[in-house]
């Protein structure tokens, strides 16, 4: 997935960027270089750039390390930290389905790809050629596993190689139902990534996950359990008065042995401009989901709560939310390294001129 700018390809003939990449697209903040001291990873398009933070008398600095062109524009980015590694690694999405890990090479001192996937397959398509969402990353906080969305409404699976990994060999052995670009080594013993897989996105029914508006791993579980927001059937502002708490959410637990992924919780009659899911570690647990005018926090064993933050929350959801009009301040307690989580919401009184 590298390319050098200095040297002319095949992929020169058909393609050819005459300037570097500006806009950042794209930034995450890692060990790359060193197990101790992190660094900025910026990604611009085609271009990702590795800086290092300076500290000065008075304030902070970076100091650009080394950059790497790439041959397609990236989509997604996310961190990892594969077994046995004392450097975290790169896992780049791109379109319309495929990833690729890099890690960083001292000897070289330049980001190398160790590992290629693709899931560009028809029957996946299902006959569409227009997709709303980018194949999106996510990793397991406990580094177990990371999940792309791939055409709306499959998961591909990556699962990673831990100290108490059980891989079977038939698993190892049996040919894949969607079309995989792996290298040999992959099936070696010293692979951070094992072999991959796709499932579809169902509900406990069985139905098919339509409109996926954000998917995050969870904290507290047992096996990796992934939260996906969606919207089964559309609506929006101006149709409220007829349509209204559209979005649902489902919790999938991923087995990675017989890779399965059964409903371990659901719920329904959401806000319908909720937008973001924020899992919060332990031991607190649970999701908050933010939503243009509330917030609302989800947990399995607790009754669900939602805050709103303008006057027009309580016109436009049927939610249960509590009513406030002062300043809030809404504090989850609990020791989170490296502190406390706190989120601090200014309402303003919508009675007053």
């Amino acid at each position: 997935m590298q390319l050098n700018a200095q040297k002319t390809t095949a992929f020169s003939a058909l393609c050819r960027q005459i300037s570097s990449p500006t806009l950042v697209t794209h930034s995450v903040f890692c060990n790359i270089l060193h197990p101790k001291y992190k660094n900025l990873v910026l990604v611009r398009g085609t271009t990702i750039e590795i800086y290092e933070i300076k500290e000065t008398k008075n304030d902070l600095g970076l100091s650009f390390v080394t950059s790497s062109m790439l041959y397609e524009e990236v989509e997604d980015i996310v961190v990892v930290r594969f077994y046995g590694h004392q450097m975290d690694s790169l896992l780049l999405s791109f379109k319309e389905a495929k990833v690729a890990a890099m890690t960083f090479d001292i000897q070289a001192y330049e980001l190398k790809t160790c590992s290629l996937h693709t899931y560009e397959d028809l029957s996946l398509k299902g006959g569409r050629l227009q997709f709303t969402k980018t194949p999106m990353l996510r990793v397991d906080p406990l580094q177990r596993c990371a999940v792309m969305l791939v055409y709306d409404r499959y998961l591909a699976v990556l699962p990673f190689r831990r100290a108490d990994a059980l891989t079977s060999a038939e698993h190892l052995a049996e040919t894949p139902t969607t079309p995989l670009v792996e290298a040999v080594w992959q099936h070696k013993a010293t692979a951070p990534i094992l072999s991959t897989f796709t499932t579809f996105l169902s509900t406990s029914t069985g139905e098919r996950i339509n409109n996926v508006i954000d998917i995050k791993f969870l904290y507290g579980f047992y096996e990796p359990t992934l939260f996906v927001l969606y919207e089964p059937i559309g609506t929006w502002a101006g149709r409220v008065s007829a349509r209204r708490d559209t979005c649902c959410i489902v919790a999938l637990s991923l087995n990675l042995q017989k890779r399965t992924n059964p409903v371990i919780w659901f719920q329904e009659q959401l806000p319908f401009d909720c937008h973001t899911v924020i899992p919060i570690p332990m031991p607190v647990g649970g999701v908050l989901i933010i939503a243009a005018n509330s917030i609302i926090y989800l947990k399995q064993t607790l009754p669900s709560c939602g805050l709103p933050l303008n006057c027009y929350a309580l016109l436009s959801t049927d939610f249960p939310l509590r009513k406030q009009s002062e300043c809030l301040v809404l504090k989850v307690s609990g020791l989170v390294t490296p502190s406390l989580i706190s989120i601090y919401i200014a309402c303003r009184d919508p009675l007053s001129t």
